[in-house]
């Protein structure tokens, strides 16, 4: 692959990363606040940058097996500012990747919680139903007469 098709995608996955961290940033929001509805939109609007992500990276990972020294570049502070880009896009890909792991925590933390919760009301509602059964046997023609004639 040529440096300057090497540079062009490597633009691209910086800006296509550069979206999806600020999308995720509200993704992490909305998880925190428990704002659901909002956090399936974030997640659909996060498939197209996705897409192109995968597609860019795809488009890399053929440039892997050249020989980089064959590789010529325009001018010899190019191939350093595109190292350092590619560079900087594996660290905003850990980045997402940590952001990812942080609301899929969240998320199973709220899980359990929401499962105890209901657990607990389930429980009480038990404790409610039994009373009224034990009262509604108590009225209910279960009455002695004690009455003397």
């Amino acid at each position: 692959m040529n440096a300057e098709r090497l540079v062009n995608l490597v633009s691209q996955r910086k800006t296509v990363l550069d979206e999806l961290l600020e999308i995720s940033q509200r993704q992490v929001t909305a998880v925190q606040q428990g704002r659901m509805n909002e956090l399936m939109s974030l997640l659909a609007e996060k498939q197209a940058p996705l897409a192109k992500l995968r597609e860019y990276s795809a488009c890399l990972a053929e440039a892997a097996p050249d020989d980089p020294a064959t590789r010529v570049w325009d001018r010899p502070e190019q191939r350093a500012q595109c190292q350092a880009e590619h560079a900087r896009c594996e660290e905003m890909l850990r980045t997402l990747m940590e952001m990812e792991a942080q609301c899929e925590q969240t998320l199973s933390q709220s899980r359990e919680s929401l499962q105890k919760q209901l657990e607990q009301t389930q429980t009480a509602q038990q404790a409610v139903t039994g009373y009224a059964e034990a009262e509604q046997a108590n009225t209910s023609g279960g009455r002695l007469d004690l009455s003397s004639q």
